[in-house]
This record gives structure tokens, sequence and C-alpha cells, in this order.
């Protein structure tokens, strides 16, 4: 995540778009094709490093983030909220929680969010949801 960020800021686009990094079980990617911005995702991405900026809702510990970006549903109905949720419990068996409790302590307006996961439309609530299988899959950076 730091040498995408850090890229964005030294790099030309050129530069950017030759820079390649090696994944565990596929090899070497091109950097800019292993993070996915929150308005280009789809359904069934998986194992990609989504991102955006989003809006955080507390609940006890856990907590929803609720991306600022809309993506098209896929039933056709137009745009629809993109949220990934942590449940307390989820929350209270993360060995580093400090590091997540010490952003949302903050209350910031805005949180940009990297979460390598996958992507889901639940039909029920209109919603695209983000997995992800482990919290150190999970990166928050508040506004400096």
């Amino acid at each position: 995540m730091d040498t995408f960020e850090e890229s964005r800021h030294l790099l030309t686009q050129e530069e950017r778009a030759r820079l390649t990094i090696q994944v565990k079980g596929e090899g070497t990617v091109p950097l800019l094709s292993y993070f996915w911005h929150i308005a280009r995702c789809y359904p069934g991405l998986r194992n990609r490093v989504i991102y955006g900026g989003a809006h955080l809702k507390s609940y006890r510990e856990g907590f929803r983030l609720t991306f600022i970006d809309k993506m098209d549903a896929p039933d056709g109905e137009g745009a629809c909220n993109v949220v990934l949720y942590i449940a307390p419990q989820r929350m209270r068996e993360y060995r580093y929680r400090g590091y997540i409790q010490e952003v949302i302590r903050r209350d910031p307006p805005y949180i940009k969010v990297f979460a390598l996961g996958k992507m889901t439309f639940n039909p029920e609530w209109r919603v695209m949801e983000v997995y992800i299988d482990s919290l150190n899959h999970l990166a928050l950076r508040s506004p400096q």
C-alpha cells in the first residue's frame, strides 16, 4: 500500500504503469492492476486491494465503512452503496485492534480504506459488500 501511495506522488503515470509487485500465489503483477479504486470494482472481484474514501460508523467495538463512491448494482436498478462491516466480536479477537481503535477514536469525517478482499452483491439490502478474510488485510488512513 505504501508503494502504491508513494508512486502516485513520486512517479509519472507512465512510470507507475511499468511498476510490478510480487504477489504470493500469482507471481509478478503490475502494481496498478492489483489496486482497484472502488468506482472500478465489480461483483466477484477477489484477491485485489480495493481502495477508496469512506465514512465511518462505530458500533460498540465494531464498525461499518460506507464508501463515498457508489457502484452500479448488478440487478440493473441503478447505483448502490458499498460497505465493509466488521463485527464487534471480530475486533475483540484481532491482536492488533489498537491500531484500528485509534483511528476510530479520532472520529474522522473521512477515511481512506485499503482492503484486500472480495466483493459480493447483497440483493436484500441492495448493497455491495466488501469481505476480508482477516483484519490484517485492512488498512485505514485518516486525513492528515
